[in-house]
């Protein structure tokens, strides 16, 4: 027997109260939802601790190199700023960086042609990268206190770049079009090398007949000698002496 309209309505109305009491899971969807938002504000917070450092770094960077080209042109601030500026925009090797620091010292007047490329011959017979040819010429430019300042700006660009770089470096090397970049700045990195050497060692370092003998010798040492640099320097020293 089915009921009157009066009855359906309030079968329907108990329905709908027994299922909003025993049936509603809005309360197990709301958990959820907030464990799921729970989730992804974690990763943002986890997203956030590890890219901000690296944002940090690069804004550095760049407010950094925009600050060394406001430094005054002498003193520490213009040493720092000289220095800073031959690190951060110097690609693809320490040689690269060679006319880079002449801008910065012999230009200047700070440093003689002669002792710059003195200080050269001595970082390459150092072991280490070729920048710490910074410390000989600040201590040339300001002594001790020029050194420390001058080793400290030419390293700072690449670390910051280093460590801004990191966490999307994984993600840029494989695109192709970042790879297709890099090939081209490599290439170019080897044009930069020849540029350096032949302005930088074939005309400032050759200044008389003598000197080329002496250059050939120190290559053949280093080449079909295998001789060490220290050696190949002294050797040098010895026949710029003589000569």
């Amino acid at each position: 027997m089915l009921p009157d309209t009066g009855g359906q309505v309030l079968i329907l109305v108990i329905g709908g109260v027994i299922g909003w009491l025993a049936l509603d899971d809005s309360g197990l969807v709301r958990h959820r939802e907030q464990r799921r938002l729970a989730r992804e504000l974690e990763d943002a917070k986890r997203e956030l601790r590890l890219h901000f450092p690296a944002l940090f770094c690069l804004a550095l960077f760049g407010l950094l190199l925009l600050a060394s080209f406001l430094a005054p042109g002498s003193g520490p601030w213009g040493l720092a700023g000289a220095f800073y500026r031959a690190g951060a925009l110097v690609f693809g090797g320490g040689h690269v960086v060679l006319p880079l620091l002449r801008d910065a010292v012999v230009v200047p007047g700070w440093v003689s042609p002669q002792l710059f490329l003195a200080g050269y011959g001595a970082a390459q017979a150092m072991p280490g990268p070729l920048f710490t040819v910074a410390a000989f010429l600040g201590t040339i430019t300001a002594g001790y206190q020029g050194a420390a300042i001058a080793t400290a700006a030419i390293f700072l660009p690449g670390l910051l770049i280093a460590a801004g770089a990191l966490p999307y470096w994984q993600q840029l090397r494989t695109r192709p079009h970042i790879a297709a970049v890099m090939k081209g700045l490599n290439a170019s990195v080897v044009g930069l090398l020849g540029a350096a050497f032949v302005n930088l060692l074939t005309l400032s370092a050759i200044r008389s007949p003598w000197d080329l003998p002496v250059a050939a010798g120190a290559l053949m040492l280093l080449t079909a000698g295998r001789a060490k640099p220290i050696l190949v320097v002294a050797f040098c020293a010895a026949a710029g002496a003589v000569v």
